[in-house]
């Protein structure tokens, strides 16, 4: 064997060697891939918050911190997939990150629209007494509900939908008896007795 074909073989073995070397960690990186994609999956299913009564600021809060984790496995993932297909290893795709990341999407939108029904509710709970209109406030009251009625159907599955929805028609109730508390027959004598009743202090109301 002539010195170029020794030093040709030697390339040959070292180089076969190191592809070797190469393959063997990206086959155990698969595997560590594998176990943050099952631990991604059962944190997901754990956590998503699909409660009607959490906070929306919670809920954005918690959608995003995960969607920066999950992005990052899905990285991983993908990084180890064109690892593998650079060195001729088996490959196949799976999708198990995609209903993850669809309903994920879809939860994001829900509280992102949830959020700004939630707001609109804060402000109009926080109306004084002495500014509160019971023909407009149902009004509004009726639009905020009939935009929830709007949304697509794949968003209105979740419970959080749902209790925004009672919400606003546990609110649209109440209306009633402000209107009638409203209501100009009503004077501050009938206010005083009211609030003797309660076993409160009275209040002198302005309206």
């Amino acid at each position: 064997m002539s010195r170029f074909e020794a030093t040709s073989h030697n390339a040959s073995v070292l180089t076969h060697v190191n592809v070797a070397g190469l393959q063997l960690k990206i086959v155990a990186e698969d595997k560590i891939v594998e176990n943050k994609i099952n631990d991604i999956i059962s944190e997901w299913e754990q956590t998503r918050p699909v409660q009607g009564n959490m906070r929306a600021d919670t809920a954005m809060n918690t959608i995003n911190v995960f969607e920066g984790k999950l992005n990052r496995v899905k990285e991983d993932y993908d990084l180890v997939c064109r690892a593998k297909e650079a060195l001729d290893l088996e490959l196949t795709r799976h999708t198990r990150l995609d209903p993850v990341f669809e309903e994920l999407k879809d939860l994001k939108a829900v509280w992102t629209a949830l959020s700004g029904i939630w707001a609109q509710i804060t402000e109009l709970r926080d109306i004084t007494w002495a500014s509160v209109q019971p023909r407009k406030l149902r009004e509004q009251l009726n639009g905020l509900l009939n935009s929830t009625k709007d949304m697509p159907t794949r968003m209105r599955q979740y419970a959080a939908f749902e209790y925004v929805q009672e919400t606003l028609r546990g609110l649209l109730k109440s209306n009633i008896i402000v209107g009638e508390l409203k209501s100009e027959a009503l004077k501050d004598r009938h206010w005083k007795q009211l609030f003797k009743v309660l076993r409160m202090s009275p209040v002198m109301l302005t309206t």
